[in-house]
């Protein structure tokens, strides 16, 4: 059984790898307007809609049941990653069911592929024959069609419709290969160069934050009679305090240890209260 704790750890060691992720896909998304501007169909255009529709008879392109009853999802047949390169252009913007669009990121994510060239064919490639004994994605299309016959028919007619999909959008035909041949080194690149930048930038404002705090903790000098301590409130905003808690004369005695800076005395003396014990 597994532990749904496990998911606190990775969001956790996730923060930076997201950061750099997004910046991925920052990337492939202008990379994909600046190619596509001048192709005739566009993903938003009616026409490539009807495409689709026509393709696939909104049905899932993977597993081919009827998206009308299903929740559907955008999907990118190469994946949006550094490693698959996908790009949001006609030939490779799909509506696929939810299910299967989940499936597909564990092929998606891998380095190297060993079933297929591409993320979506080797998503489909999982018939159950040809991957070890526990396979996540062979289990889930057992689901689909226990029977392996049916199963390897039907996974095999949904990567014969894909590409003939494919093959009616010349423009993407003729840039996958220098895509797939040039990008996944520069991402790759952008992609550390990313988590280094979020790494060192972390430290360095933690560090700013760890002396501001220092700084705004430090007591105060030549406390009057009756002032031993102070706590900060909970709010800069120090709303609705009632005015006895600190009497302005008390406040105008306190010298701070950042002499010469009266505009901080007076933010700072508005950040405190209970003084008096």
């Amino acid at each position: 059984m597994r532990d749904p704790t496990l998911l606190l750890r990775r969001a956790t060691r996730r923060a930076k790898s997201d950061v750099a992720n997004k910046l991925v896909s920052m990337f492939l998304h202008e990379l994909s307007r600046k190619m596509s501007q001048d192709w005739a169909i566009r993903v938003e255009g009616i026409e490539y809609g009807d495409l689709v529709r026509k393709w696939f008879n909104s049905q899932c392109p993977y597993c081919g049941r009827s998206l009308e009853d299903r929740e559907a999802i955008i999907e990118h047949l190469d994946g949006m990653n550094r490693y698959r390169v996908g790009l949001h252009v006609p030939g490779n913007v799909l509506v696929a069911c939810k299910d299967c669009n989940l499936k597909k990121r564990a092929d998606d994510a891998l380095k190297e592929l060993s079933l297929a060239d591409s993320g979506w064919a080797s998503f489909l490639s999982h018939d159950g024959t040809r991957c070890a004994t526990g396979c996540p994605t062979c289990g889930y299309w057992k689901g689909v069609w226990p029977e392996v016959t049916e199963r390897k028919l039907r996974l095999s007619e949904s990567v014969k419709r894909i590409r003939s999909f494919r093959r009616e959008f010349p423009e993407f035909e003729r840039a996958l290969p220098h895509l797939r041949s040039t990008l996944p080194g520069l991402l790759t690149k952008l992609y550390s160069d990313c988590q280094r930048f979020a790494k060192d930038e972390i430290a360095s404002l933690l560090e700013r934050f760890n002396r501001i705090s220092a700084a705004a903790n430090l007591q105060p000098r030549g406390v009057s009679p009756g002032i031993s301590r102070f706590q900060p409130l909970p709010h800069p905003l120090w709303d609705g305090v009632e005015a006895h808690r600190v009497n302005a004369t008390s406040t105008r005695e306190l010298h701070w240890s950042s002499a010469g800076h009266p505009e901080k005395i007076a933010h700072r003396a508005s950040c405190w209260t209970s003084w008096i014990r």
